[in-house]
């Protein structure tokens, strides 16, 4: 699949892979939807594994369109860049922005599942931890008592974020 850095390559790119047969299929699931291009999921997602650069204000565009494939296209660009490795605090931000700002575009179940937990719920553990490390800047036995009590039902990223500033044998008893 080629790069779609743009709403509209991401559609144009989109277009050719859409068949009638497909189409049909969806209807069986989305009854009376008639916003459906015709083109696979595993077509969309591959599209959108190569564009998970694309700018919050192409996405934002991408959500803006009538084709269901392409705000599919959409959440799943959110969700992959979301959770990419290394991904920049600014880009993990305009994300949930966009998803709070722009979830009147997010109106089915297969787009809430595609960008909810990665978009938002990365965004919402990361601040957890982020504000568990400024406890323990302040009071460390505070920051471990409350480890000791909810680690193991915290997400990973909450708790490594929470331990970032306490020494590395502390970190690794609660990894």
């Amino acid at each position: 699949m080629t790069t779609a850095t743009t709403a509209a390559e991401f559609e144009a790119a989109l277009r050719p892979l859409a068949t009638e047969e497909q189409r049909a299929a969806y209807g069986r699931y989305f009854p009376g939807d008639a916003s459906f291009l015709g083109v696979r999921m595993r077509d969309v997602f591959a599209l959108s594994a190569s564009s998970v650069s694309m700018p919050v204000a192409e996405l934002e565009a991408l959500l803006e369109s009538p084709a269901h494939e392409a705000r599919v296209g959409a959440c799943s660009i959110m969700g992959k860049s979301a959770t990419a490795r290394a991904v920049p605090r600014e880009r993990n931000q305009e994300l949930y922005e966009l998803y709070l700002r722009r979830h009147d575009r997010i109106d089915a179940w297969d787009l809430v599942d595609l960008a909810a937990h990665q978009v938002v719920g990365s965004w919402l553990q990361k601040a957890v931890g982020w504000m568990l490390r400024i406890v323990g800047d302040i009071d460390e036995a505070v920051l471990l008592a409350h480890l000791d009590r909810h680690a193991a039902s915290m997400s990973r990223v909450a708790v490594r974020a929470s331990l970032e500033k306490v020494d590395a044998t502390t970190r690794a008893r609660y990894r």
